[in-house]
């Protein structure tokens, strides 16, 4: 006899969470209604994640957009990433009591080092699905930013890659640019 399986639901992997039935010795994420096992970040990875960080809280401040590190993001029906970087809409209370939604986002961002395939693969088409406007990938190997936009029928249409000594402008919802020799160092 073969043992069925199904995926679980955001809720139930929340109320798991909760119950304290998740390892306590990894960070694990829920894509697509399967529990992961997040990767330890490497040095040049948690770096530039709070290079990020400190760029994005220092130039919104209050009051424009929520900064947050990796955290979940509910994306129906069943998955809870946490990327690196999530510029959200502002809320005063900070999201408290909730985890937000893909509505909520305006701007997600995954650093990448040897998670780059399955930034690629797996969560891109996750986001897009989830109808997340913009995402970058910060391929920290190759020294660029994957530009992953222009949502059309659940998947991006526009991806490009921005190199050292070039700019990116922020999505509509944030104003600005970013220098890619900013988010690299």
């Amino acid at each position: 006899m073969a043992i069925q399986t199904k995926p679980i639901s955001t809720e139930e992997f929340e109320r798991m969470a909760e119950a304290g039935l998740l390892s306590k010795q990894y960070r694990e994420e829920l894509i697509r209604g399967i529990i992961v096992k997040k990767m330890t970040p490497n040095p040049p990875h948690a770096t530039c994640v709070t290079r990020l960080q400190y760029m994005f809280i220092l130039r919104f401040g209050s009051a424009t957009a929520t900064v947050r590190v990796q955290n979940p993001i509910r994306i129906p029906p069943n998955s809870m990433p946490e990327p690196d970087i999530a510029l959200l809409k502002w809320r005063a209370d900070l999201y408290e009591g909730m985890h937000p939604s893909a509505e909520e986002v305006l701007l997600l961002i995954e650093v990448s080092d040897i998670t780059l395939d399955n930034d690629r693969n797996v969560k891109a088409p996750l986001y897009a699905e989830g109808g997340i406007p913009e995402y970058w990938i910060v391929n920290i190997q190759e020294e660029v930013v994957e530009v992953y936009s222009d949502l059309a029928e659940g998947s991006y249409s526009s991806v490009h890659r921005v190199g050292r000594g070039e700019t990116l402008t922020l999505p509509q919802g944030l104003s600005g640019i970013v220098a890619v020799d900013d988010i690299l160092g």
